[in-house]
């Protein structure tokens, strides 16, 4: 499975690659209008607070806080009005002061939107100016129009669908994704949901776009400005006029960066972010910066002695044999699922016994022994170091309970209550929990262990998107140790029940007991599901009432504090399992296990394996701290999760 997760992040969709700031780059405009905080990156990745008059070249990126924006002419003649918190990227900018064939303005909008009323640069030549989106690819001829990019989690994605934008006020504009291409006509607006998914004509969402009334004939020029020196002298013709000198009419553009729309209701938009002062200096403290990348797959890539070229996805062997990259290029053979699952709890019946367990665990089969008179298990995947184990084992005179011998359910489901007069855990290296040696009870022990098939396909839990119910088929009886009287009380599970939201990835379950005559209950509404215990799968869950980071919350009545654990099992998701410790105001401790069947979901849902390949600083107070390391991550995405752009490059996934 580790090769796997190699080959995961060397296959994955792009790695990022920090690109060098040109000498010289070309002048694309000047900042003509700033409101609020507005910052310029440089492709080398310094940052400044962008003012009046300041230049913007090729390569830069402007990013805007909450209400603020910006305006900016271009060196063509056109203009560009920034909105709040939006991030703008000039990608290329070449214009000789004519319409040659060779001119260029082309942006990334990385989030939120502006209005462009475009230049000379498009009104000819419309493959010569471009917007690409993490959704969509825009393209313009000869027009004011007006894109925002909507991201997943923002505040604007409460109130309108995450995706791609394009109204036009005048002029032309297309919509374009690998799924086909719309034209976008005057007082009309575009929307893509993502690379995967067809554009379409939408009404006008007021929410982010309102109807401007027609300009009056008066107001159709610019107010002039004094045009910067370097930008006389930077250009071959006055903006605004052909190469023979004929005047142009601008479109209609205000005189500040305001921009016309409507904001979402009042606590849906982040506060505005303000400049902060300190009291020792006058520097004023800015966004918090972010790196200035950009998505380029490197051309090859060397796997296990073979060469990758994700260019034109080709796989190369050692022997120099070429073959065409297919979905069974690398697998060579089906795998085969043949890990158990298991979950166990041990409870003493003093409650003070030191050896007390609560545990979820991937095992081999071999590792699981269910024969008396020692039962035992082995977690080769308890310890931090190679080698390293945890063996548990019930020691001395060991019964399965009366009517709780091993139960087998349809789903291959396993469960069982052992009572023994002892118990045994033998640590062999390095682990999370304990020194390497050998802990015993010291008093009679209550183990319960279920166990069933691990899941497979592994991906399967991460790229649903549906929600399945479980119900509750069986389960120990569970066994209550009450130190207050120095003998055990009496419990039964009266029922449970567990559903999956996999498109929210959480867990809810409720656990129904009587313990001495009183109603106990156990349940959690939105514990999440993680990989852990070495599962290589995303399919467990653990919920408590202690303050443990990492794990939900669980609600308990009668009980005073509890913990649960589980996972789920099987072929297409069929069955789960937990185990649970509640405790209650007299001593109490409470043990089981139960086992569920649900229905099998679709194995064959589509899903893509995304991986990012970055740069991190180790933190202060660590060791090498200062120090930049290479971190990767990724995982199994379902198929909508991923975004891309018209270019085909992934911009957005889920970790």
């Amino acid at each position: 499975m580790k090769n796997f997760r190699v080959l995961l992040l060397a296959l994955g969709f792009g790695f990022l690659s920090v690109q060098a700031e040109s000498a010289r780059a070309a002048v694309a405009g000047y900042v003509q209008f700033v409101h609020g905080m507005v910052q310029l990156t440089t492709p080398g990745g310094q940052i400044r607070a962008v003012q009046k008059g300041d230049v913007v070249n090729e390569g830069d990126t402007l990013t805007s806080a909450a209400e603020a924006s910006a305006q900016i002419r271009m060196q063509d003649g056109g203009f560009i009005a920034m909105r709040p918190d939006t991030k703008l990227k000039f990608d290329q900018f070449k214009f000789s002061g004519k319409e040659d064939g060779e001119e260029r303005s082309f942006f990334s909008l990385f989030k939120g939107g502006f209005r462009a009323v475009t230049g000379l640069i498009g009104r000819l030549n419309k493959q010569n100016y471009k917007i690409t989106t993490p959704s969509a690819t825009i393209g313009i001829r000869g027009t004011d129009h007006e894109t925002y990019e909507v991201i997943p989690g923002s505040a604007l994605a409460q109130v309108a669908p995450a995706g791609a934008y394009s109204k036009v006020n005048t002029g032309e504009t297309t919509l374009t994704t690998d799924r086909g291409t719309i034209n976008v006509q005057p007082n009309q607006m575009g929307f893509a949901g993502g690379r995967n998914q067809a554009p379409q004509l939408q009404p006008l969402n007021t929410h982010i776009f309102t109807v401007a009334p027609a300009p009056a004939e008066e107001t159709r020029m610019e107010k002039k400005e004094e045009a910067p020196a370097q930008q006389a002298a930077g250009s071959g013709t006055a903006a605004g006029t052909t190469e023979s000198g004929t005047a142009q009419t601008e479109e209609p553009v205000r005189e500040t960066a305001v921009v016309d729309a409507t904001p979402p209701a009042t606590g849906t938009m982040p506060s505005a972010t303000t400049p902060v002062t300190t009291a020792s200096t006058t520097e004023t403290t800015m966004l918090a910066p972010e790196a200035v990348t950009t998505v380029a797959p490197p051309t090859v890539l060397p796997v296990d002695g073979q060469t990758v070229n994700l260019n034109n996805q080709t796989l190369t062997s050692s022997t120099g044999t070429t073959a065409a990259l297919t979905p069974t290029t690398v697998v060579t053979a089906a795998y085969v699922q043949n890990d158990l699952a298991m979950a166990f709890v041990t409870g003493s019946s003093s409650g003070l016994s030191s050896f007390v367990e609560l545990n979820t665990l991937i095992a081999n089969p071999a590792d699981v022994n269910y024969t008396l008179p020692n039962p035992s298990v082995v977690d080769r995947y308890a310890g931090k170091d190679a080698g390293s184990s945890i063996t548990y084992t019930l020691n001395g005179t060991t019964i399965a309970a009366v009517g709780q011998a091993t139960t087998s359910l349809p789903n291959g489901i396993r469960f069982g209550r052992y009572d023994s007069t002892s118990a045994q855990k033998v640590v062999v290296g390095t682990t999370a929990c304990c020194r390497a040696g050998t802990t015993l009870s010291n008093t009679a022990v209550y183990a319960h262990w279920i166990t069933g098939p691990a899941i497979d396909p592994v991906y399967l839990p991460e790229v649903l998107a549906t929600t399945a119910t479980y119900t509750y088929a069986g389960g120990t009886a569970p066994t209550v140790s009450q130190s207050a009287t120095g003998a055990p009380g009496t419990a039964t599970l009266n029922g449970a029940s567990l559903s999956v939201n996999f498109t929210q990835q959480l867990v809810a379950f409720n656990l129904s007991l009587m313990v001495n005559g009183a109603a106990w209950t156990a349940s959690t509404t939105g514990t999440p599901l993680e990989m852990m215990y070495w599962n290589n799968a995303k399919a467990g869950f653990r919920a408590t009432t202690f303050a443990r980071p990492g794990w939900g919350a669980l609600t308990v009545t009668g009980a005073i504090n509890g913990d649960v654990v589980g996972q789920l099992t099987g072929n297409a998701l069929d069955g789960a399992i937990l185990s649970y410790v509640l405790n209650g105001a007299n001593n109490e401790q409470v043990t089981g296990v139960a086992g569920f069947t649900g229905p099998a979901q679709n194995t064959a849902t589509p899903y893509r394996v995304a991986a990012l390949s970055t740069i991190n600083t180790i933190p202060a107070g660590l060791t090498g701290a200062g120090q930049t390391v290479p971190v990767t991550m990724g995982g199994y995405n379902a198929a909508g999760s991923v975004l891309f752009d018209a270019a085909g490059n992934a911009t957005q996934f889920g970790t």
